[in-house]
């Protein structure tokens, strides 16, 4: 499922001030996300959460910064819905990711 950055504990990820931000002008809308993705994971069903940046009109790249939730590091501010949809494709077609949620960027 697609989802926003900032939802769940994905917080870390977003870089500088931006975190703080989003927490504090999108509280509404995360609070949505966070309960959709509860009920995704309440399922019983195999998931995965993908949860983006802003989304841009540009080009696609073919390539993106995807970051598990925990693993080290920061995402950049957007990502073009190309890009964005390739990678939920890439996620969907391999059996071995389940379960798992990631933030994601373009590079």
């Amino acid at each position: 499922m697609q989802s926003s950055l900032g939802a769940g504990d994905s917080i870390s990820q977003l870089p500088g001030a931006i975190g703080f931000i989003t927490k504090v002008l999108l509280a509404k809308p995360l609070t949505d996300h966070i309960a959709q993705e509860e009920l995704v994971q309440a399922s019983g069903l195999e998931w995965n959460i993908v949860r983006r940046t802003g989304l841009n009109n540009k080009p696609g790249t073919g390539s993106w910064i995807a970051l598990e939730v925990g693993e080290a590091g920061r995402l950049n501010g957007s990502i073009s819905r190309h890009d964005l949809a390739a990678f939920m494709l890439q996620v969907l077609s391999d059996p071995i990711i389940v379960h798992k949620a990631f933030g994601i960027s373009s590079k």
